[in-house]
């Protein structure tokens, strides 16, 4: 009998059973998707991420193959390098995963891959990890391991495009911030965390609500660390916590009318003020998003689950009520 251990395909530190890699897309239904995958026998499923719907309260690609397969999202429909960077960073934030499978197509009629903008996306530099091609079946992933390089320049490389840049400049990746510096974003995780106690914005779950918690009512709670410039070359250590809303169950429930003041608006204040000779301030208010309440259109609660980092986790102390809370008023990241 022949050993199938032997012929295992081991990718980073996750082996497979199967070699085969199969796909999701051009079946007629979900359930005949389902029965060919089965069928086949592979472990590893690629998912379109430009497929996959964000809308809450509909079951989802992810939802149906969660669990009992290995989900590979491909950036399928990506015609240049740069759109390719960016939707496999859309499905590392979206999927919680480091893996990905890379497509950049070169012809619309034979989606054909073109193979120069297929090289450059694999060779561009990501703000949180770097891409490793995997020679043994011929395509690119992210580089799963999380662990800081010793001694690895972690500056930007050139390349880049401004606007990436300036987005990197903004917010830090947690892998990103030096030892050195990790003590000063501690810190503000835990303020972050004592705003969204201290405005009751989230509750402890209780036990028989963890026990009746359906999957599709949690959401990811991430941090976005950055520094904040206060002037004459200081800074300060920022934290933001932010909820993945586009998972929110009842994002079709809830109203998001807000009255925001326009371009024009603004424009016809200052001259108001000017004709009048009136001062004009502008005040912060500190947490002022925390501060509102819940939606009262949602027919049930929802909860988050904490940031994982390890910045958040050496901040915050879990062991008492766990890693889901309920979220009880406005958090950051709710559409």
């Amino acid at each position: 009998m022949t050993d199938t251990r032997k012929d295992q395909l081991t990718i980073a530190d996750k082996a497979f059973s199967s070699r085969l890699l199969i796909g999701s897309a051009g079946y007629p239904n979900n359930q005949l998707m389902l029965d060919s995958i089965t069928a086949s026998g592979a472990d590893i499923v690629t998912v379109a991420i430009r497929r996959i719907s964000l809308e809450g309260g509909a079951e989802t690609m992810i939802d149906l193959l969660a669990g009992d397969h290995h989900i590979l999202p491909n950036t399928a429909g990506c015609f240049t390098a740069r759109d390719a960077v960016l939707t496999a960073q859309l499905a590392r934030e979206a999927l919680e995963t480091n893996w990905i499978k890379l497509e950049v197509i070169g012809d619309r009629e034979t989606l054909y891959p073109d193979g120069e903008h297929l090289l450059q996306a694999a060779e561009r530099p990501s703000s949180t990890a770097t891409f490793r091609h995997n020679r043994q079946i011929g395509d690119v992933f992210l580089d799963s391991s999380g662990e800081e390089k010793e001694g690895q320049d972690q500056t930007p490389q050139p390349g880049l495009t401004r606007a990436e840049m300036k987005a990197l400049n903004r917010e830090i990746p947690w892998r990103l911030i030096p030892a050195a510096e990790r003590a000063d974003f501690i810190e503000a995780a835990r303020k972050e965390w004592a705003e969204w106690l201290r405005w009751g914005a989230v509750r402890p779950a209780t036990r028989s609500e963890l026990r009746a918690l359906r999957r599709e009512q949690v959401m990811p709670i991430r941090c976005a660390y950055r520094w904040k410039p206060l002037g004459q070359g200081r800074r300060k250590a920022k934290c933001r916590a932010v909820i993945q809303g586009f998972r929110d169950p009842h994002l079709h429930l809830v109203l998001r009318d807000s009255p925001v003041l326009s371009r024009t608006g603004f424009h016809i204040i200052l001259l108001f003020a000017i004709s009048r000779g009136w001062s004009l301030h502008c005040s912060d208010c500190s947490s002022a998003f925390l501060q509102g309440g819940a939606a009262p259109e949602r027919p049930e609660a929802i909860f988050g689950r904490l940031p994982q980092d390890p910045i958040f986790s050496a901040a915050v102390d879990t062991s008492a009520h766990g890693n889901v809370w309920v979220i009880v008023g406005s958090v950051y990241g709710l559409v």
